[in-house]
């Protein structure tokens, strides 16, 4: 495949997925150095970037397949860091829980440790502890603390993302339409919390939409009346 430098075996593919250890072994024979063709660079950064985001960022249930679409959006690698990933992998995620919810469901896929982190910051009870002798750690040893301290000095101190955070307005992802409603969530953002208006349920008929069947499908034109709210 030319988008990433080699082609997999038939046994490899699943439909559109491909096998996460196919993947690595072709990242473990590739050696990178001064001298690599420029080609060879790209080919490579695709492959490590669709690992991460089909094998970290934006897993399905299945923990062994990496959805090959998302090569589409690494056609163009230096531009692929003008998409907006963090809110895909939240889009994902949402939908991954809405999905595992459900009665019958036995598997899961997403960012889950995210869902992790979250509950260790908030259910103290469930946060495993450090670990390390405090005597050696002194005052820099924090049970409880989960979160980065570059992540809490943007979250509490300089707030450059917060307004963005506390955006009301859909999230999409291919087939994918989760609407972002922070003001459900305001005490996550140090404010006061009111009581939340009545959940709008028009939008819920965009859970039977998947990308089952549905090759070739436009998905901007399928979901234009979201791009343009």
């Amino acid at each position: 495949m030319q988008y990433i430098g080699f082609a997999p075996e038939k046994r490899a593919l699943k439909g559109s997925r491909l096998q996460v250890k196919d993947i690595i072994s072709h990242i473990s024979r590739v050696h990178i150095t001064p001298d690599t063709p420029n080609l060879t660079v790209v080919q490579y950064a695709r492959v490590v970037a669709l690992l991460l985001l089909g094998g970290t960022m934006c897993p399905d249930s299945s923990g062994n397949l990496v959805l090959l679409l998302y090569l589409a959006k690494l056609e163009d690698i230096v531009a692929a860091r003008n998409y907006s990933w963090g809110s895909a992998v939240l889009i994902f995620l949402y939908r991954e829980l809405c999905n595992a919810s459900e009665k019958g469901k036995a598997a899961i896929g997403g960012a889950l440790q995210l869902v992790q982190i979250w509950v260790w910051s908030r259910i103290i009870p469930l946060c495993p502890g450090l670990g390390v002798p405090r005597v050696h750690m002194g005052q820099h040893s924090i049970d409880n603390n989960v979160c980065s301290q570059q992540h809490h000095m943007v979250r509490c101190g300089t707030g450059i993302l917060t307004p963005n955070w506390r955006l009301i307005c859909p999230l999409i992802f291919y087939a994918i339409v989760e609407m972002h409603h922070p003001e459900r969530v305001l005490r996550q953002f140090g404010m006061m919390q009111n009581i939340p208006d009545q959940t709008d349920t028009r939008d819920m008929s965009l859970h039977k939409i998947t990308r089952s069947s549905r090759t070739g499908t436009d998905w901007v034109l399928q979901h234009i009346l979201y791009i343009t709210r």
